[in-house]
């Protein structure tokens, strides 16, 4: 039953999904000062990956509309939906769309990952818009 699920889960998200990218990021300090600055180094190749976009349901007391009122999302934050075995503790930007599309940062409500036999069945990311399309500090 529970791999069934699993797969179902992980089945809609292939075939409903959009392409999203995953750009994965290192991060140094520059040194030597007392406001030293960190920078951002792609690490590795782009990951592209499906996923499942959504607006933020704003119905009372659904779990987004608590986060909005608590001041952790925005109205015009997104979710995405993606299989449980992506890499969410890095830091990364998304890209939603191929070949060219928004670039996404992941913001402080983080990611909603429930698990089934010890393992994400997928995860939710809360994602805000990059307005100049580069997390601060990329090189």
């Amino acid at each position: 039953m529970a791999g069934s699920m699993y797969d179902d889960v992980k089945s809609l998200i292939e075939k409903r999904g959009q392409a999203v990218r995953f750009r994965y990021f290192n991060e140094t300090f520059n040194t030597g000062s007392y406001d030293s600055d960190s920078v951002l180094t792609q690490s590795g190749t782009d990951l592209w990956v499906s996923g499942f976009p959504q607006s933020l349901a704003t119905t009372q007391g659904s779990d987004d509309s608590v986060l909005l009122q608590q001041g952790k999302i925005l109205t015009n934050d997104l979710k995405l939906y993606v299989q449980g075995e992506i890499d969410t503790e890095t830091i990364f930007k998304l890209q939603i769309g191929s070949p060219t599309g928004e670039n996404y940062s992941m913001i402080e409500a983080g990611v909603d990952a429930p698990l089934l036999n010890g393992s994400p069945m997928y995860r939710k990311i809360f994602l805000r818009r990059l307005t100049t399309g580069s997390l601060f500090g990329e090189a």
